[in-house]
């Protein structure tokens, strides 16, 4: 069964050494996979290694014409694609080069889901704050994967779910625009 997953990267900054690598990513064979790479900054710089992967075929740059937010970005790259699925990833994960094809085995292995959630590992913490942070639960949002072999909903940083089960939902825009914490390990 032929698959398709479109990738939506919302992002304010645009780090050449998170996206390069991601837009880098192994494609499975059989699966068509598009990028939709989506800045928040219309005052945005674009390295020229990610501007060179922008081709209007399977890598697609949209920029926002004001600061909208992360919900507003993200409901745009839903917007954008048309594939089967639609995989979340921030932009400041690293993520294995086969983290497609992990997707598309677990996509084609349980054609009945309506999600897949991805585990990301955070960068140990250093300071009280950040132990107390993690001591309170507050961030086992993004280790749930690690837990628990199902659930009923996960972080944005790494999460892949079917077209068909959006549906119309989207992210709400009632949220700050800001989004996200930075520097977010997936393995």
């Amino acid at each position: 069964m032929a698959i398709s997953i479109d990738v939506v990267i919302p992002s304010f900054r645009l780090i050449e050494h998170y996206l390069v690598p991601i837009l880098r990513l192994e494609r499975p064979e059989g699966v068509r996979v598009r990028f939709y790479l989506l800045s928040d900054n219309p005052g945005v710089a674009v390295a020229p290694s990610i501007a060179e992967m922008v081709d209007g075929k399977d890598v697609f740059l949209e920029v926002n014409p004001r600061n909208m937010g992360a919900a507003y970005t993200r409901n745009r790259g839903i917007a954008a694609g048309d594939g089967d699925w639609v995989l979340f990833l921030d932009d400041d994960i690293t993520v294995p080069s086969d983290l497609l094809s992990v997707y598309a085995r677990a996509a084609e292995g349980d054609p009945g889901a309506l999600g897949f959630i991805g585990l990301v590992r955070l960068p140990p913490p250093g300071k009280p704050f950040s132990d107390a942070i993690l001591a309170s639960g507050s961030m086992d949002i993004f280790t749930i994967a690690q837990h628990r072999k199902d659930f009923a909903w996960g972080a944005t940083a790494n999460i892949m779910i079917r077209r068909s089960a959006i549906g119309d939902v989207r992210f709400s825009e009632v949220y700050p625009k800001s989004g996200g914490g930075k520097m977010w390990i997936f393995s």
